[in-house]
């Protein structure tokens, strides 16, 4: 059935009563930005072997949509502005009341993150209320959300922690770059510090290939 953009496949069971209530007890929504990303097709089997009824909410050609542990669809258009994507999340937290929300791409987290932290014009407050308190228990603390995503801040911290971490630079001069692995050794990996599913990053042989890349990752948008 189609409502408010969402698609779903009908449960099976019956839709109301003690049924009802003990699913939305177990139920998890997987949210998904890449249709292409094949470590989601993973997912609802693992949820389903621990208990918790799986459904999707991400684009038309994600993988985990055509597992058989999958109980239902709702389209997320990852193409769409932000504000559009927001209010088809909070409407699937609304009509579902999941347990938990589950991530199923870096794409997806930093989705949620801004949903958490950004103003939601067009969803009524209790829901935008509810759906902020299920992020945090879904995804831990939000003081950790930034530094989760972004590779320098990572880096900075896993060093305050005292943990063992490779020598490295923050860098916009391909020059530095090149001075720095000379005196580190090749190979070398250069990273965008926002990124995510390897498309800023590189592995770099030697000098010619650092430059090649550092040119690329600091030419692209992060994606």
């Amino acid at each position: 059935m189609d409502e408010g953009g969402a698609r779903a496949a009908p449960d099976t069971g019956a839709a109301s009563g003690a049924g009802a209530a003990a699913r939305a007890l177990t139920r998890v929504v997987m949210v998904a930005t890449a249709a292409d990303w094949q470590g989601t097709a993973r997912i609802p089997a693992a949820l389903a072997a621990g208990g918790f009824e799986p459904v999707l909410l991400g684009p038309e050609g994600t993988y985990a949509r055509f597992s058989r542990h999958t109980k239902a669809h709702y389209l997320l258009d990852a193409r769409s502005p932000f504000g559009s994507q927001a209010t088809t999340i909070a409407t699937a937290f609304d009509r579902l009341q999941p347990r938990l929300l589950v991530p199923c791409d870096d794409g997806a987290f930093d989705l949620l993150r801004a949903i958490h932290a950004a103003p939601l014009p067009g969803v009524p407050g209790p829901v935008g209320d509810g759906l902020r308190r299920l992020i945090e228990l879904s995804l831990g603390d939000p003081a950790g959300y930034a530094v989760s995503v972004d590779k320098l801040q990572f880096a900075l911290r896993v060093r305050e922690l005292g943990l063992d971490a490779p020598a490295a630079i923050v860098t916009h001069d391909v020059a530095e770059a090149q001075a720095f692995a000379a005196g580190a050794g090749y190979p070398v990996v250069l990273k965008r510090s926002f990124s995510f599913g390897g498309r800023g990053v590189a592995v770099c042989a030697d000098a010619a290939e650092l430059a090649v890349h550092f040119a690329r990752l600091t030419a692209a948008p992060a994606a």
